[in-house]
């Protein structure tokens, strides 16, 4: 699996993922089902970092985990 590291979003930045997701959009759920498209958010208060892994092609595996330095939980900087 990729993975992508922010140190810096802010407030007014987006992560727009939709292009990426099979379906034209992610899922959250809260373990892979091999249906593609799917999300899984959590949020490591002792590291203080969001991530948000990402199975794009139905493997029931990640394929991309985007790694965010601060608590981005809410999701509002994420276009899913």
């Amino acid at each position: 699996a990729n993975s992508v590291h922010l140190f810096d979003l802010e407030e007014h930045d987006t992560v727009d993922l939709r292009a990426v997701a099979y379906a034209g959009h992610f899922t959250l759920v809260d373990q892979f089902s091999a249906q593609g498209s799917e999300a899984i958010l959590s949020y490591d208060g002792a590291e203080d970092v969001t991530v948000l892994t990402l199975d794009i092609d139905g493997g029931a595996d990640a394929d991309l985990t985007l790694f965010v330095a601060g608590d981005h939980s809410d999701l509002s900087n994420f276009e899913l």
